[in-house]
């Protein structure tokens, strides 16, 4: 063998060594892998099985790599006070549920979110903002932050002892959200369902098909179905056929949600224009604070 052969050989060898040595030497660090986790760690090497997911919008922690940082301001005056305004609606409308309007400055625009928590918080996130400003407008906003009321709803009831046994999953909890949000937006803004066009396109984008995934909200078709739900029990009671306190709207929404729009996801209307337009007695703002839900 040849000189310069049993020294490539030699190289060789020592760079397996090495490498093995190093392999050997390199100690895992367990943590959270999962990018989506609150609790993520970018620098663990092994999943420890203690990630904090991400479960969609009622399911903010803060205090995490993740969790972002929360404050009064969302650093553009005219935003601020369009967003104040918009919360003091939502507040004069779900009366008796109290919701404090925080910003959240979620780590990056990959994680937007806007979330409502069991503490009487309702977080919107500057990500989240930013997206549905510039790809719907503001009446989507409004809308998304209506269906977080609704989840204020859902969790003082839920605090009483209330509801709690009514849903078959999560996705009906997300859908009755969506449902008390096509309320708000029929019987607050008085708008009907032909002028809700930004509104209910980002209610139909938010759907998904992960039935098996506890992220699921319901598919896009659902969800748009829920909207329309909110809508039609807007009429019914200004037509005086549904009350008017929370249990009544409650027990409407989830025999329609439980009968007819989860179960038959396939023959729910898909597009928008599926969807009949419900009509609506002209009715001024100061009019229908009368029929504002309450307990």
């Amino acid at each position: 063998m040849r000189l310069h052969q049993i020294f490539a050989i030699s190289i060789c060898w020592a760079t397996v060594l090495l490498t093995s040595c190093e392999a050997l030497l390199k100690v895992p660090i367990p943590g959270c892998t999962d990018l989506h986790s609150f609790n993520y760690d970018p620098e663990a090497t092994e999943s420890d099985g203690n990630c904090l997911k991400m479960y969609g919008c009622t399911g903010y922690q803060g205090g995490y790599a993740n969790s972002g940082h929360i404050s009064t301001s969302i650093g553009n005056a005219y935003v601020d006070g369009l967003l104040q305004e918009e919360i003091g609606y939502q507040r004069a409308f779900f009366q008796q549920v109290p919701a404090q309007l925080l910003i959240l400055f979620e780590p990056s625009a990959e994680l937007a979110n806007c979330y409502a928590n069991a503490q009487g918080e309702l977080l919107v996130g500057y990500h989240f903002f930013q997206k549905h400003i510039g790809q719907y407008n503001e009446l989507a906003v409004a809308g998304v932050m209506a269906h977080e009321y609704g989840h204020r709803v859902q969790f003082q009831h839920f605090q009483q002892g209330k509801w709690l046994n009514d849903y078959a999953g999560k996705f009906q909890v997300e859908l009755e959200a969506d449902a008390f949000s096509g309320l708000y937006m029929a019987l607050a803004k008085g708008a009907y369902w032909s002028e809700m066009e930004p509104y209910f396109q980002a209610t139909f984008d938010a759907g998904d098909y992960m039935y098996n995934s506890r992220d699921h909200h319901g598919t896009p078709q659902q969800r748009m179905a829920c909207a329309h739900l909110g809508v039609t029990a807007a009429a019914a009671i200004l037509n005086g056929q549904l009350g008017t306190q929370y249990g009544d709207i409650h027990q409407y929404f989830m025999q329609e949600i439980r009968n007819r729009i989860a179960p038959r996801s396939e023959e729910a209307p898909a597009l928008a224009s599926a969807l009949p337009e419900i009509p609506l007695p002209r009715l001024t703002y100061t009019q229908r604070q009368a029929y504002f839900p309450h307990e």
